[in-house]
């Protein structure tokens, strides 16, 4: 009997565990299900709403707007237009389907457009009329720093520095060109310890618009869209070691410190090298760029300027310091194959790079007599 008792006992045991694992086995099987029905309709939704964006804005409006393309606009640029004047529905995918489908020389003029016309009649309509006349130029030189670049377009449009300034650091001016270059500009320009946020951005170039007085918008997306294009060519080489932020920050002091675009990819690999092992990058022009007023030589207390983007005390910075140009972008992706943690730029302009210290204090003896 008292065997008998165990084993009825443990056959009860048995049968709850079943249960238990049946239970369990549901549990798993329908949370699943639920997972799958979410992944699916978040990937319907999204199928969807891409498909929508990529038919007319409205299929019965036939009535025709008035859209101006400004000159040298790129397709960021376009893209916001039409959406603004309801030509597409979404700027993001427009500009997706332009680059997929490789549409490009835009031409400049004032097009009569409708809601009603597809994607494919809107891009090549737009590539039909000739280019409307320039009637501004800007030219943003290599290596200016924002504030630099705000007094050229202040200049340039009959403005004054301090009011394009306060809309390239308008929080919600910075938010629109984030959404407009998701690609481009992430979360990493909102680190508090950046200075402007936008820094480093507007890529040096020449801008021709067909308007007097362009809009401190329509000029900062044309930098952006510049930036992200001149970007974009180096996406493969980038891969997963750089970001834009990253590789602009380094590109920028590249290009502050070397004169010669032929040195640049020696340049960055002593900084990289420098990071390689731990030490700090120690350049000058973070230190000019985080004091108040930049001075042509700078003295043992300025060293100890207590900023994020003194290199002397910090590993590395938050952000750029100045709008590099692709040279630089291009010898902080292929640096030359050297140890030189070390260098040296003579009066005459030309640099020297040391290995060691004892071989740059060499160098300092020598050249800087």
């Amino acid at each position: 009997m008292v065997f008998r008792k165990k084993t009825d006992k443990l056959a009860g045991n048995i049968y709850e565990q079943k249960r238990e694992a049946s239970k369990v086995r549901k549990f798993v099987l329908i949370f699943s299900l639920v997972g799958v029905l979410i992944i699916g309709g978040a990937i319907f939704w999204g199928y969807n709403s891409i498909q929508s964006a990529l038919e007319p804005a409205d299929p019965k409006n036939n009535e025709l707007v008035e859209v101006e393309i400004p000159l040298g606009a790129g397709a960021s640029t376009i893209s916001q237009v039409l959406e603004d004047n309801g030509i597409v529905k979404s700027a993001r995918v427009y500009k997706y389907y332009l680059k997929f489908n490789n549409y490009s020389n835009f031409q400049a003029g004032v097009y009569e457009l409708s809601p009603s016309m597809t994607l494919e009649e809107v891009s090549t309509t737009i590539q039909s009329v000739g280019a409307a006349p320039v009637k501004l130029k800007i030219t943003i030189p290599e290596g200016k720093d924002i504030e630099e670049i705000a007094l050229i377009m202040a200049e340039k449009t009959g403005t004054s520095q301090e009011a394009v300034m306060a809309e390239l650091n308008d929080p919600e001016f910075i938010q629109q060109m984030m959404d407009e270059f998701p690609d481009l500009l992430t979360e990493e320009i909102l680190d508090p310890a950046i200075r402007y946020p936008l820094e480093g951005y507007l890529f040096p170039a020449t801008y021709s618009f067909s308007v007097e007085q362009p809009s401190v918008e329509e000029m900062t997306r044309e930098m952006l869209d510049k930036t992200q294009s001149v970007l974009s060519a180096y996406g493969p080489q980038m891969g997963k070691d750089w970001t834009p932020h990253e590789l602009l920050t380094l590109a920028s002091v590249v290009e502050e410190e070397s004169n010669d675009k032929s040195e640049r990819d020696k340049v960055a690999a002593v900084f990289l090298n420098r990071s390689d092992i731990g030490m700090k990058w120690q350049t000058d022009t973070s230190v000019n760029y985080a004091l108040d007023e930049p001075k042509a030589h700078l003295s043992t207390d300025d060293l100890k300027v207590d900023s994020p983007y003194n290199t002397y005390l910090y590993e590395d910075m938050p952000g750029p310091i100045a709008s590099p140009g692709e040279a630089s972008i291009q010898a902080v992706l292929n640096p030359a194959e050297t140890n030189d943690l070390y260098f040296l730029t003579k009066p005459d302009g030309y640099t020297v790079f040391a290995e060691t210290f004892d071989q740059h204090v060499e160098n300092k003896e020598k050249y800087m007599k």
